[in-house]
C-alpha cells in the first residue's frame, strides 16, 4: 500500500511524471481524466496512497475528482 496515482489530461505530462519517479520505492500509476482515476481508486483502493491532480481538465475538474475520490477512502491523501 504505497501507489501514487496522477491524474493528468496531457499524456507529456503523465509520461514525464511517471518516467521521473520510476526509480522511487513506491508505485505510481496516472490516468487520463478524473472518470477514469475515480475508476482506478475504486479497483485499486487498498494500493493508492495519495492521488496528485490536474485542476483544470475536461470533464470532472481536479477538485470534483479529489472530492469523489474521498468519499470513496478519506485516508487518501489528495493534492490538486
Amino acid at each position: 500500500m504505497n501507489g501514487l496515482l496522477f491524474i493528468d489530461d496531457e499524456e507529456g505530462v503523465r509520461r514525464s511524471i511517471l518516467r521521473a519517479l520510476k526509480n522511487e520505492p513506491y508505485k505510481t500509476y496516472a490516468a487520463e481524466n478524473g472518470e477514469k482515476g475515480i475508476e482506478f481508486i475504486k479497483q485499486n483502493i487498498s494500493e493508492i496512497v495519495t492521488v496528485i491532480s490536474d485542476y483544470k481538465m475536461p470533464g470532472l475538474d481536479g477538485l470534483e475528482t479529489l472530492s469523489i475520490i474521498g468519499s470513496i477512502n478519506p485516508e487518501i491523501t489528495r493534492i490538486y
